[in-house]
């Protein structure tokens, strides 16, 4: 995870190291992020472009926490039923002598 996204989205950290399993839209996000960011730090783009660029890490950034929250929302919703899902555990009972 690059800085620039550790800095704007913290919250990402948290989403990604609850993860089970990489999730493919948020990989996806997260690499787009790094490419804009490396646009916005070229100093040959001009202004509009800029701006461009601008807009659209602001866009992948609103994406990322909906993907971020979501994916904690997930992991925890698996947490709660995989307590749920646990089976309890049973008393043992020593069987009684049959009587006879």
């Amino acid at each position: 995870m690059t800085d620039d996204l550790k800095d704007e989205l913290p919250e990402l950290s948290t989403a990604l190291s609850s993860q089970f399993e990489p999730d493919a839209f948020l990989s996806e996000a997260i690499e787009d992020f790094g490419k804009v960011c490396a646009k916005l730090k070229d100093t040959s783009i001009t202004a509009s472009e800029r701006e461009e660029w601008a807009h659209i890490k602001s866009e992948l950034v609103n994406e990322l926490r909906r993907l971020a929250k979501r994916n904690l929302r997930n992991a925890s919703d698996l947490g709660y039923r995989n307590d749920r899902q646990r089976p309890k555990q049973r008393s043992r009972k020593r069987a009684k002598p049959a009587s006879g």
